[in-house]
């Protein structure tokens, strides 16, 4: 390790869904039992749009676009109930999750968890999988006003670890993410497989890796520490 003495710090900022957990077919399972509860189908297109923003604002779109009947806070209700149903058991931390973890706390890094999904959810998957004690914030669904691609909750990240934008990394899976982080003025890695690594490119993205284990030394790099 590096001493990070006399320096600013420096941050690590983790998106939840798709990035830290890969999370995306237990997701799937969700918006598919809550549009199947109105007798609907859900889309590709429509739940990969549907990457990012908070609940309240996936269901006001699913409302709107499948014609929903219901008020929309008992529908995230509906939705909320589903999700944590399925997550804890489909839900499971990236491969190479810890050891990157391990790596920003080893060289002093603060290390926070910016997701758009409740925070209860978001403790449970941390607690479940020991890496809760990573991390030094969560701003999740509930400490945002506005959603991903908005860059509010990067914000107010970086204000609650003490962070410069310019000393701090993000990582993202989505376009949504990519934007939230970029607009915060981070500069934000993807991780994503190779089908999605131009639309993240397009959003905004400094790199797109892989894995966890690619990005590890590629932060390495650019933070000028070793691994």
């Amino acid at each position: 390790m590096q001493s990070t003495a006399n320096r600013p710090p420096r941050g690590l900022f983790l998106d939840l869904d798709g990035t830290l957990a890969d999370s995306l077919p237990a997701l799937r399972i969700a918006y598919d039992a809550f549009l199947q509860g109105f007798g609907k189908s859900g889309n590709d297109a429509e739940f990969t749009r549907l990457n990012g923003p908070k609940l309240i604002e996936i269901v006001t779109e699913l409302i709107k676009s499948h014609s929903l009947p219901g008020a929309p806070e008992e529908l995230v209700a509906r939705y909320l109930d589903l999700l944590v149903g399925v997550y804890a058991r489909a839900a499971v931390p990236r491969r190479g999750a810890a050891a990157l973890l391990e790596f920003a706390r080893r060289n002093e890094a603060k290390v926070a968890l910016v997701t758009s999904a409740p925070r209860a959810m978001a403790v449970e998957f941390l607690t479940i999988h020991a890496l809760d004690h990573f991390f030094d914030a969560l701003v999740c669904a509930e400490d945002a006003q506005r959603g991903k691609p908005h860059p509010g909750a990067y914000k107010t990240a970086l204000a609650v670890c003490g962070i410069a934008a310019d000393r701090a990394t993000a990582m993202e899976d989505s376009p949504n993410g990519v934007q939230a982080a970029v607009g915060a003025g981070i500069t934000t890695l993807g991780i994503a497989g190779a089908q999605r690594r131009q639309v993240l490119l397009a959003a905004g993205a400094a790199a797109v890796f892989d894995d966890f284990d690619q990005a590890r030394v590629h932060i390495g790099r650019i933070w000028g520490l070793s691994d």
